[in-house]
């Protein structure tokens, strides 16, 4: 039954992130979500411990709550590994474990993930891009523009792919072709209705423009 077992779990986890998405400021409400999420997870993980696929989800989900929510990086790298262990074959688990490494600063742990995710599913388009940026910052620029070009060729209206690529290309001084990348990305982000990513990169191509 979809209330059996995870049911509630991926309830609490789904309101949770409408909420976060939404950028929802009842702070009251968030934390009291949040705090049922994980008592009624770690539960869950308790009760289904002879269940691997639901274990696995359930410590997957516990490690968003980490990071997203706690800011606890650690614990949710590790809830991540524990999902892993049990289900070795799902590729978001690598993704979010991957983007948890970047974010605490380890650019060489994140691209193992991100590679292993790729590996998994070969059309993960935000695998790619996140992978590509994770290179960028290690300095290995056209390693990076490979991943980003790979992601445009799965996915061509993907404006963070562009606009990666864009400032890849700034770093190599390529300045025409970072100018038409940041333009193609400002597009693409005003048909999705981000305004404000659409304002920033238009306002770099307008600022390369200026100096060709």
């Amino acid at each position: 039954m979809f209330f059996g077992k995870m049911g509630i779990l991926r309830i609490w986890f789904f309101c949770v992130v409408w909420m976060l998405k939404r950028k929802l400021s009842i702070v009251a409400i968030t934390t009291g979500i949040c705090s049922l999420f994980v008592i009624g997870g770690m539960t869950a993980i308790a009760k289904t411990s002879n269940q691997s696929p639901d274990l696995a989800f359930g410590y997957s989900i516990r490690g968003n709550v980490l990071a997203e929510i706690f800011d606890d990086r650690q614990g949710a790298i590790e809830s991540y590994t524990q999902s892993i262990q049990l289900q070795p074959k799902r590729a978001v688990t690598y993704y979010f474990r991957a983007k948890t490494r970047y974010k605490s600063g380890d650019n060489r742990g994140a691209i193992d993930d991100f590679s292993r995710s790729i590996q998994l599913d070969s059309n993960y388009v935000a695998a790619y891009i996140s992978r590509g940026v994770a290179k960028s910052n290690l300095g290995n620029i056209n390693q990076a523009i490979e991943d980003y070009e790979r992601a445009i060729a799965i996915q061509p209206d993907d404006a963070n792919a562009y606009y990666n690529r864009g400032i890849a290309r700034l770093d190599l001084s390529n300045k025409q072709g970072a100018s038409e990348d940041l333009d193609r990305a400002a597009k693409l982000f005003q048909n999705k209705g981000k305004t404000k990513e659409s304002q920033e990169a238009l306002a770099l191509a307008k600022s390369l423009a200026r100096k060709s």
